[in-house]
């Protein structure tokens, strides 16, 4: 009896070994035993120029914002290719996602791969912008990471955030350059100004959208609205959850 007992007591621990060493054979070896926020991080570093912890740390904020999404088949899209260091980020990061990314030109990019779906035109093209989201959308993340002029990235907000589902989100990279006026703004990094015109400024105006059912009807929520109220308000007031600002970032939740 013992005998058998301890034939069986080492076939449970060899197959449970199996297991863990399948397990483990999934992941790259340097990400091995990475936290959350260290594994996201240190795919950027490997492929993502500019979001992870060495320049902008981006990171420490996507890894909470998208954990939800990490094994779903959602839908992102993210503008600016560049060399195709995001697609390959998230590519690996949102194994189950599908992919799309939007450039005025091929001229730079590297990586190619079936998963990620490369769109070739100028995003300054609403019309063009507001066809593609119609056909490939809606999304669950949008990320604009573009040109980085005020004027586009208000115009692509304007058109896109339409196309985010409920409970998505919808994200603005690099808005320190809002206050250069290469960029729009009214600045420049010696004198930093943002101004009239800016994106800044646009956000900061749909915090007013947020707050006005709440500062009309006493309620802070609108999960049941008030009929009377509903004509007043904005698109952006029916259907922004939360603004929130980071250092060079904001993420906009759809209700």
């Amino acid at each position: 009896m013992r005998s058998l007992s301890l034939k069986k007591s080492l076939l449970i621990g060899a197959g449970s070994l199996t297991i863990i060493v399948a397990v483990i054979s999934l992941f790259p070896r340097p990400y091995i035993f990475l936290s959350e926020y260290e594994y996201l991080d240190k795919l950027a570093y490997d492929f993502s120029y500019g979001k992870d912890s060495g320049f902008h740390n981006y990171t420490k904020i996507y890894y909470k914002l998208f954990a939800p999404y990490r094994d779903r088949p959602i839908k992102l899209l993210e503008m600016g290719i560049f060399e195709g260091g995001s697609a390959k980020l998230w590519e690996v990061y949102l194994p189950k996602a599908e992919l799309h990314f939007i450039d005025i030109t091929d001229q730079y990019v590297k990586h190619r791969s079936e998963r990620s779906k490369y769109h070739f035109f100028n995003a300054s093209d609403t019309q063009k912008l507001e066809a593609m989201a119609r056909k490939y959308g809606p999304f669950d993340i949008i990320i604009d990471d573009a040109s980085h002029l005020v004027s586009e990235q208000i115009a692509s907000f304007q058109t896109l955030f339409p196309h985010v589902k409920s409970g998505g989100v919808y994200v603005i990279e690099d808005l320190h350059t809002n206050y250069w006026v290469g960029n729009g703004g009214h600045g420049s990094r010696d004198d930093p100004k943002a101004g009239k015109g800016t994106a800044i400024e646009f956000l900061n105006s749909l915090v007013d959208d947020v707050n006005f059912y709440g500062a009309t009807t006493l309620k802070c929520h609108t999960n049941n609205l008030n009929s009377s109220i509903v004509p007043r308000m904005s698109y952006y007031a029916l259907h922004i959850d939360s603004i929130r600002f980071y250092s060079c970032l904001s993420v906009i939740e759809v209700k």
